[in-house]
């Protein structure tokens, strides 16, 4: 099945890189013919992108849906020469726009992740300072000895 063989392909490609972090892209709009013209979706992309997050979720791994990133799906960015009219290849700058689309994403979400460590930080510090310290503990004083009588002078 298909999401054997891409997790299988996922599977060896971590192995090969332990610690890696890694990003599935999801699979652009796919569209087919209509018997009266025009192109219609796919009926089966929502079944592997599906099964692309769900290989990434499973992993640890981002998920970049791609589908949603080429907003307006795959008929507008025929009309507007990013894709070819066979309904599932995108023109060279199409897929130029989609790598500008997929750093757009990186680096927003490697912003967000910075500026959300910074965050937690900062929390940290001021709940360090806010929380005064505790003053070491003062040993007891001594209990006093017990007066001796003056009865043996």
């Amino acid at each position: 099945t298909y999401r054997h063989h891409a997790g299988a392909t996922l599977d060896s490609l971590l192995g090969a890189s332990p610690g890696a972090a890694c990003v599935v892209m999801g699979p652009p709009p796919r569209a087919l013919p209509r018997a009266g013209g025009g192109l219609r979706p796919a009926p089966n992309l929502k079944l592997v992108a599906g099964a692309l997050r769900e290989m990434a979720d499973e992993r640890g791994c981002a998920y970049f849906d791609l589908e949603r990133a080429m907003k307006g799906g795959f008929e507008r960015w025929a009309q507007e020469g990013l894709a070819l009219a066979d309904g599932a290849h995108l023109s060279r700058e199409g897929y130029k726009r989609v790598g500008d689309l997929f750093v757009d994403e990186v680096v927003g979400l490697w912003d967000y992740l910075g500026k959300k460590a910074e965050q937690d930080r900062l929390k940290v510090e001021l709940a360090k300072a806010a929380k005064p310290e505790k003053a070491p503990e003062k040993a007891p004083d001594p209990a006093p000895e017990p007066k001796q009588e003056e009865e043996n002078r």
